[in-house]
């Protein structure tokens, strides 16, 4: 199937600069009001010299390559532990164009949920929602849920258990660990042979 290229780095780019107040109560909670914000859309003309007229290039007009909008920013920050080891954690941006549909608002929510359960197990609950006129014109959802665990490699490696050669033989759903004995055949199963020297 062949695919057209529809953009490339830095096309689409926005530079903004913005002219404001900004309040922070906590690391938790901070606010930047700007109700003098410039921006500037950034594309490759090689995108919009083949557009019809009329035709627009994430909202660059054929033959541009920008595109300069004048309005208000905000954006905002605000974070909350829920429950205990559980952290709820908000950013956020609005642009009101002045220029042009002025009702119609641009926004971007970034939500993530935080959790740990201990030293070894944490993981997270991200939420996206994205909404620009000229970009697209449908409200964007992403979603993602992460897992971690943290493993003390130091600890790990050092322990006695790996201070001399160890093969590792996983088999008909059982699992063994064996010292590697002087000439042993293995004619069967998947192993992994892990070596560390004894540091004393």
């Amino acid at each position: 199937e062949k695919r057209d290229q529809v953009s490339q780095f830095l096309s689409p780019a926005f530079v903004q600069l913005s002219l404001g107040s900004y309040y922070k109560k906590s690391d938790n909670l901070w606010l930047n009001l700007s109700p003098i914000s410039g921006r500037v859309l950034l594309v490759s003309e090689k995108y919009t010299d083949a557009l019809a007229a009329g035709q627009k290039y994430f909202g660059v007009d054929a033959g541009k390559g920008t595109k300069f909008f004048f309005g208000t920013a905000i954006s905002g920050f605000y974070r909350k532990e829920i429950m205990k080891n559980i952290f709820w954690e908000n950013k956020y941006s609005i642009y009101v164009n002045y220029l042009e549909k002025t009702k119609n608002i641009d926004f971007e929510w970034d939500m993530n949920i935080r959790f740990k359960v201990n030293n070894k197990v944490s993981g997270n609950f991200i939420m996206h929602l994205l909404y620009d006129d000229d970009l697209i014109s449908e409200l964007q959802v992403r979603e993602l849920l992460g897992l971690g665990i943290n493993i003390d490699l130091y600890l790990f490696f050092s322990s006695g258990f790996f201070k001399k050669p160890v093969i590792i033989i996983i088999g008909n759903k059982n699992i063994k660990n064996t010292s590697l004995p002087s000439g042993i055949n293995l004619y069967h199963g998947f192993f992994i042979w892990i070596n560390k020297a004894d540091t004393r």
